[in-house]
């Protein structure tokens, strides 16, 4: 690989860095305070209030875990689980009552909250996400034609690098109100440095065709990625 290559591979590396550790800026026109509540081993007909049963929480469909959603403010020191024929109180961490922002996680049978994610829970996600990405990305890959042992290597350590950051900023969000906005930057982005990555470093079909390629690549992983998003925990 020569210097030049070298070169423009760590200007875009250090974009994405870049992406990935800036600091948040709330404007005007920032999303009202959410509270997002993952609930383990959750029966059926469980439904969650805020205190008294004052603002019954959103529920969202995941393929793993159920998830709940406050989005007003919260005043209230607790909230009010029903499932099951029974309610039971549970009682929120002050970082919860008084954040802006935060996620926590209920284990129904315990009735046990935490606010946060286990340490395990974050780095598992990224690993199925980016795993589901690369077989998509891999599939593309393969009817492209490509084959060569340095051309693979080269299309598993971007995608490793660029899909890995992309999830550490999706699972590191707690403001979904404008993620799928957020996920079409991101994936923009990461659509030029493979874009760049491929042209330089692919020994198979002309640059056009591996340009092509990474668009193909990213447009269906942003597609069924964005569908499944939406599906899977975060």
């Amino acid at each position: 690989m020569t210097k030049r290559a070298n070169a423009i591979l760590f200007v875009l590396f250090a974009i994405l860095f870049t992406a990935i550790f800036s600091a948040p800026v709330y404007a005007n026109s920032a999303a009202p305070p959410s509270f997002t509540l993952v609930v383990l081993n959750a029966p059926d007909d469980i439904e969650i209030y805020l205190g008294d049963s004052s603002e019954k929480a959103n529920k969202d469909f995941s393929l793993s875990d159920t998830l709940f959603r406050f989005y007003e403010g919260r005043s209230d020191t607790y909230i009010t689980v029903e499932a099951e024929g029974r309610k039971t109180i549970v009682e929120l961490p002050d970082e919860i009552v008084s954040g802006y922002d935060n996620y926590a996680v209920l284990d129904y049978k315990t009735m046990e909250l935490s606010a946060g994610q286990p340490w395990w829970r974050a780095p598992l996600l990224i690993f199925l996400r980016v795993s589901f990405t690369l077989i998509i990305e891999g599939i593309i890959f393969l009817l492209f034609g490509f084959r060569a042992k340095r051309n693979i290597t080269v299309f598993l350590l971007v995608n490793i690098i660029t899909q890995a950051a992309l999830n550490i900023i999706i699972l590191t969000e707690t403001n979904t109100a404008f993620l799928m906005v957020e996920l079409i930057f991101l994936e923009a982005l990461i659509f030029i440095i493979e874009s760049v990555a491929y042209c330089l470093l692919f020994t198979e079909r002309t640059k056009v065709e591996r340009v092509i390629f990474a668009f193909g690549a990213n447009f269906a992983s942003l597609i069924i990625g964005g569908l499944a998003l939406f599906l899977l925990p975060f």
